[in-house]
């Protein structure tokens, strides 16, 4: 009896070590800054308590943009970041190191750079706004839900949207037609820079989908690294790499970023407190694969 105990229990211990192999094998490890900068030049913005900050390549620490500001987003040419300061949408221009209020809302949510680089699109409460850079004028895009969170894609006529209504959901808006969709229940709204892919967090945040843009189908799952549970996923100015957080605390963790291609996950902050990032990819090293057909 003894003796069969002890080949039972060693039969255990084997399979659990198999499936501990196997998981391990099938779950992305994060990989650092210096993984990162092997393969292309970058650099990601993201808020933290006490304001925006920035970390890059040719960055020997991060460093603080703008005090007291909140949601950065990339202007398409790397030069300028659009964020929520209180209550106006303001830009920061990294060449000047200065910022200018841009628009007044009563109750922003997150902000977009179109496509042109001649407006930011910002949500303000149940509208969808676009303000000129260059007189700010205002004028509004979409309307009627109560608007989380939003991107836009590379044709400027298609923008994908996080909407609260009995739960997260994410919407497709085709501009054009004047029409709006639901493309899946979740929230980490984001466009490929084609338009044609959204990303989607899995309810355990655990997993990113990749869905298409019309249908939701799932094109693709990244599963986040072993013990993290990953939040507000956002698609780079390229195809190749999407950024997010861990969710640490509720301020937010440390910023990881995805590379679609090979479903590796690098972790190029420390920070506890660190959230909604934009990574922005400046110059391949090394030639990446095609990411989805």
């Amino acid at each position: 009896m003894r003796n069969l105990l002890i080949r039972l229990l060693f039969a255990w211990v084997c399979f659990c070590l198999t499936q501990s192999a196997l998981h391990a094998e099938q779950t992305p490890q994060a990989s650092g800054v210096k993984e990162l900068s092997s393969l292309l030049e970058w650099s990601v913005v993201y808020q933290r308590r006490d304001g925006i900050y920035q970390t890059a390549t040719n960055l020997p620490k991060p460093r603080l943009l703008v005090s007291a500001g909140r949601y950065p987003r990339w202007s398409p040419d790397g030069q300028s970041v659009a964020f929520i300061k209180e209550n106006s949408i303001a830009l920061f221009k990294l060449e000047e190191m200065r910022e200018t209020s841009l628009a007044h809302a009563r109750s922003p949510k997150a902000v977009a750079f179109h496509p042109s680089g001649k407006e930011v699109i910002f949500i303000d409460g149940k509208k969808i706004n676009a303000v000129a850079i260059a007189d700010q004028s205002v004028r509004t895009l979409a309307e009627g839900w109560d608007f989380r969170e939003l991107d836009c894609a590379a044709s400027g006529l298609q923008l994908v949207v996080t909407v609260k209504r009995l739960g997260y959901a994410i919407r497709g808006f085709d501009l054009a037609r004047r029409r709006d969709w639901k493309v899946a229940s979740g929230c980490s709204a984001s466009l490929s820079p084609g338009g044609a892919l959204v990303t989607n967090n899995s309810s355990d945040h655990k997993q990113l989908f990749l869905r298409d843009y019309i249908t939701g189908e799932i094109r693709k799952t990244i599963t986040a690294p072993a013990g993290r549970r990953l939040d507000n996923q956002f698609w780079s100015n390229a195809e190749d790499w999407i950024a997010g957080r861990s969710e640490e605390s509720d301020e937010g963790g440390s910023i990881f970023v995805y590379q679609v291609s090979t479903s590796r996950v690098f972790q190029i902050t420390g920070d506890n407190d660190a959230d909604r990032p934009d990574f922005f990819a400046r110059k391949a090293i090394t030639p990446g694969k095609p990411v989805l057909r």
